[in-house]
């Protein structure tokens, strides 16, 4: 297979693309604060037009609702150029046929499947005080896609410096051990936003009585599955472990050693939040933590199959060698 154009080139696109990750984390989190301030309509029912106007001079001035929403556009905006850009480099550094020229497609692809799922938030007006089973719904599949599109921009950050050749993006899918652990994460990770909708919607007073609300045959559909993310989350805690320790000393104990301090890290943070009745600032540190966990364990994904593809071997047989 024909090499990239020069390493140091290659070298600034894996810097490129690494940056974009940390940006597209930070859009992830203001987009968390919009739902939690409740400032989902913050520019009405237009969409991409903020109250019908590219920039809402009047509504900015005397909303501070307009001023998030609009400023969460904004940041999606400049991440769909970055996404675009992104393309373009890949194109011209990669020769034809390469997993990164590919894998960049996807992020394109992805992009815009985010837009349209938060256009949909916005034009069905499944935002503010909407506790929908549409919204539940909306959520979920927005959430998932996220997901999807920061495993593929990680995944292009990586393999960009990789002296192994990944050529079709079948080899980057989770098998085994890591394919319980990935998706038990994602579906962590949309349990989460569901819970994090419910107390948002649904504030308890304190423990025992949101507790009593999540068994309370009465109360809305959010308040009770909630109570699943907390149970799916020792469930992948448990996973995750099982997964690292069948790595064993394989793989990176530095690469290990971080998927298994964010995700125990974050467990930790979650059940304390919890206890603490979810305040803001702990809700957004812990959307945190579960990205960087994402970024983690989609790291470690990638050099479980780099060590198998190096010997051309299933993995079981690859690890009995290295034993």
């Amino acid at each position: 297979m024909e090499e990239p154009s020069s390493n140091k080139s290659v070298a600034q696109f894996s810097i490129f693309a690494w940056s974009l990750t940390a940006y597209a984390v930070i859009v992830i989190l203001w987009g968390a604060f919009v739902r939690i301030s409740g400032s989902g309509d913050g520019c009405g029912e237009h969409w991409p037009l903020c109250h019908g106007e590219l920039i809402p001079y009047q509504e900015l001035r005397e909303t501070l609702k307009t001023w998030i929403e609009f400023g969460h556009r904004i940041k999606s905006g400049l991440f769909g150029v970055g996404v675009i850009c992104l393309v373009f480099f890949a194109f011209k550094l990669f020769p034809a046929k390469n997993i990164i020229r590919k894998l960049a497609l996807c992020c394109l692809c992805f992009t815009v499947l985010e837009g349209f799922l938060g256009a949909q938030l916005v034009l069905a007006r499944l935002v503010a005080d909407d506790a929908s089973l549409r919204r539940v719904i909306v959520i979920g599949l927005h959430l998932t896609n996220t997901l999807v599109l920061l495993a593929v921009l990680t995944s292009i950050a990586k393999l960009s410096k990789l002296s192994t050749k990944f050529n079709h993006i079948s080899e980057l899918l989770p098998a085994g051990k890591a394919k319980s652990s990935i998706v038990g994460f994602v579906l962590l990770a949309v349990t989460g936003s569901w819970a994090a909708l419910a107390s948002t919607l649904f504030p308890s007073s304190s423990l025992l009585s949101g507790i009593m609300a999540d068994f309370d045959t009465t109360s809305h559909v959010l308040v009770r599955v909630r109570i699943l993310h907390p149970v799916l989350a020792l469930i992948v805690w448990g996973l995750v472990r099982s997964w690292i320790k069948y790595l064993d000393q394989n793989i990176s104990p530095r690469i290990r050693g971080r998927a298994w301090f964010f995700i125990s890290g974050n467990i930790v943070f979650g059940l304390t939040t919890l206890l603490l009745l979810s305040p803001t600032w702990m809700k957004m540190l812990h959307l945190l933590l579960a990205n960087l966990s994402w970024i983690a364990l989609i790291i470690l994904m990638i050099e479980e199959k780099r060590l198998r593809l190096e010997r051309n071997l299933p993995l079981d047989q690859v690890l009995s060698a290295k034993n």
